[in-house]
């Protein structure tokens, strides 16, 4: 009958509709409560959000940007947030911008991370401290870190940073571990330190 044939027909679309679809795959997506993030794919336009206490994560295969001006920042959360970068971060003007007692962990788990673009930290209260750690052979940052609070930069055996540090109010501290550190390093004159090993 007809009402069958309808029946039959929209039941088939379903079907075909289940069977090709393709899966969506996350670029930088948060989990449901907005305090993780995982970047594992390419993602040109990045994460931005003002939410404290994020952890960002660019695995191994990722690309975050295009080398592009905007967006500015690319990867960005509030206070006491975490960004763990082993693929590539690439920004023409600011790459990464975290609140004050932040941290950026460049090539995180053993795999080399890549950035491109300027780092920035925000202001730092009580004992917080911004970090930026180039851990791994062949970890790259190519732009300058700012801080507008207490900065500790550590650079691994192997990796390269090729831009000014700058650490406008509270101490600066640098230790370089065998990595490589071209440019200006200034400090805010308030106990800073350059340790070279």
């Amino acid at each position: 009958t007809r009402k069958q044939r309808f029946m039959l027909g929209t039941a088939f679309a379903g079907v075909c509709t289940f069977l090709g679809s393709t899966p969506a795959f996350a670029d930088c997506l948060p989990d449901v409560p907005g305090t993780t993030v995982v970047c594992n794919t390419t993602d040109p336009d990045g994460f931005q959000t003002t939410t404290n206490s994020v952890t960002i994560r660019v695995e191994p295969t990722a690309t975050v940007g295009t080398g592009a001006a905007t967006p500015s920042p690319l990867l960005s959360a509030g206070t006491t947030s975490v960004l763990n970068n082993e693929g590539i971060i690439n920004s023409s003007a600011t790459a990464i911008s975290l609140g004050g007692g932040s941290s950026v962990n460049n090539a995180a788990g053993g795999s080399p991370g890549d950035i491109t673009g300027n780092v920035l930290f925000g202001n730092t209260t009580g004992t917080q401290v911004n970090t930026f750690n180039n851990l791994g052979t062949n970890s790259t940052l190519t732009g300058n870190i700012v801080s507008t609070g207490a900065l500790t930069v550590n650079s691994g055996a192997g990796s390269t940073l090729t831009g000014n540090i700058t650490a406008s109010t509270g101490p600066l501290i640098v230790v370089n571990n065998g990595g490589t550190i071209s440019g200006t390093i200034t400090g805010s004159g308030l106990a800073d330190s350059v340790t070279l090993s």
